[in-house]
């Protein structure tokens, strides 16, 4: 996915169907998360797969820096663990 300059995001291809990519998710088990970001490029991989695949050109509202978070969504009664975090700057 690419985001324009005008904020507005376009899809440039998919890195796979959501289907195929929900089979990847362990649902009682450990998973592995692993993110690149660098400048306003960023990727998302979940279990060795690649997920996300974000390039933000819009210099108004992206953020270049900032705070690490580790963030559960709102939803029912849940137990969230996080595990072996490590950060390795460029």
């Amino acid at each position: 996915m690419t985001i324009g300059e005008d904020g507005k995001s376009q899809l440039v291809t998919k890195v796979s169907e959501n289907a195929e990519l929900a089979k990847l998710w362990k649902k009682s088990d450990w998973n592995e998360y692993f993110i690149i970001a660098r400048g306003n490029h960023i990727q998302h991989y979940i279990n060795g797969y690649q997920m996300i695949d974000v390039t933000d050109n819009d210099p108004k509202n992206r953020m270049m820096d900032g705070i690490l978070a580790l963030q559960l969504h709102a939803g029912g009664p849940m137990v969230v663990e996080f595990k072996d975090l490590r950060l390795k700057q460029y």
